[in-house]
């Protein structure tokens, strides 16, 4: 998985930019070599949710906020929208569920939430039952768990 920096499914296919080099050089050009390919790459086989929830604790975290949809529409759990999930391509597991587990286990000690970088419906209202978000408007969310 490249790791260079943010938007790389945007800047591997502006020419010239750092990120279409890298992907130049190591992948091929990105009309034969895309974001798809490079999502359907994605493994997390050193994931281990427990830890990381028990490690943010420990470092004495009193908020988490889980990534629901990256903003390349890239949703992080399996969506209903639409089939571009981590379920259906590359990790094929529903990070954004297993996660969120082991924060409901920490609940006392931390609140949850999920952000979603970008919006499925067109009147730009997130209504995902699924990750209990849309329900409040931000600032008022913010004032219930403060």
């Amino acid at each position: 998985m490249p790791e260079q920096g943010d938007w790389y499914a945007r800047g591997m296919y502006v020419q010239g930019s750092g990120q279409y080099e890298y992907n130049l050089k190591h992948f091929g050009h990105p009309s034969e070599y895309g974001y798809k390919d490079i999502c359907n790459n994605w493994v997390i086989d050193r994931w281990k949710p427990d830890e990381l929830m028990d490690l943010f604790v420990e470092m004495g975290a009193r908020f988490f906020m889980a990534m629901g949809s990256h903003h390349d529409n890239f949703d992080c759990y399996d969506s209903r929208y639409q089939p571009w999930n981590s379920v259906r391509i590359g990790p094929k597991a529903d990070i954004v569920d297993e996660i969120s587990a082991p924060a409901g286990v920490l609940a006392a000690a931390l609140h949850q939430g999920t952000a979603n970088c970008e919006l499925h419906l067109p009147e730009n209202k997130a209504v995902e039952p699924h990750l209990k978000i849309g329900r409040h408007e931000p600032m008022e969310w913010v004032d219930q768990v403060m």
